[in-house]
């Protein structure tokens, strides 16, 4: 990440849902820096509806990255922000002490 805190505590309604009360913890990253090597079949997309089942509904322009498989939150991407990324705290593995991935 190019900022001085590459981190941030999102405590929006969906991410208090996931993650509890307090929310989650994400990482900001560059969006070109992200490499998927396996599993990509898995991940799917959900993007949130403001003011659902009202007049006024729009989607949202957040775009959120889960597991298909176990509903796992992993990253969130923003049109708004194209070049960022923010991955999900939670879905970070760290192998052998040095190497991380995600999910």
């Amino acid at each position: 990440s190019h900022t001085p805190v590459p981190y941030q505590l999102c405590a929006c309604s969906i991410c208090r849902k996931v993650d509890g009360y307090g929310g989650s913890v994400n990482f900001g990253n560059v969006a070109d820096s992200l490499e998927i090597t396996k599993g990509n079949d898995r991940i799917k997309k959900y993007t949130a509806t403001k003011d659902r089942g009202k007049a006024t509904a729009e989607k949202c322009t957040p775009e959120r990255s889960f597991c298909g498989e176990c509903s796992t939150m992993i990253w969130l991407w923003d049109k708004t922000w194209p070049e960022l990324i923010h991955l999900f705290a939670l879905a970070i593995d760290i192998e052998n002490g040095r190497k991380q991935r995600i999910f």
